[in-house]
C-alpha cells in the first residue's frame, strides 16, 4: 500500500494496466459474451473470469478435476470439499 501511495503523491499512475470495466453486467455479456477464455481482440487478451468463476455447474466440476492434479503433485490444488461443492 505505501508504494501505491508514493506513486500517487508524485503524480504517477500506480496502475498502468490497461483495462475495461463494465460497470452493467448486460452490457458486458452484450460485448464480450460470444469470447472464451484468453481470445485476443485487437492485440489485447481477454479473460471472461466473471462467467467461468460464477457458473456453478463449471465451478462444481473443477473440483473433482483437481483432486486428479493432487495425484501427480500439484500442491496448489484444492482438496475437494463436498459440502462446499452441495451449497453451490
Amino acid at each position: 500500500m505505501k508504494y501505491v501511495e508514493d506513486e500517487m503523491e508524485q503524480g504517477l499512475n500506480p496502475y498502468p494496466h490497461k483495462i475495461d470495466v463494465s460497470v452493467s453486467i448486460s452490457e458486458y455479456i452484450r460485448k464480450y459474451g460470444n469470447l472464451h477464455d484468453d481470445e485476443v481482440v485487437k492485440d489485447v487478451d481477454l479473460i471472461n473470469a466473471y462467467t467461468e468463476l460464477n457458473n456453478l455447474v463449471v465451478k462444481r466440476q473443477y473440483f473433482p478435476n483437481q483432486l486428479n492434479d493432487q495425484q501427480p503433485g500439484d500442491d496448489e490444488a484444492i482438496i475437494f470439499d463436498k459440502n462446499y461443492c452441495k451449497a453451490l
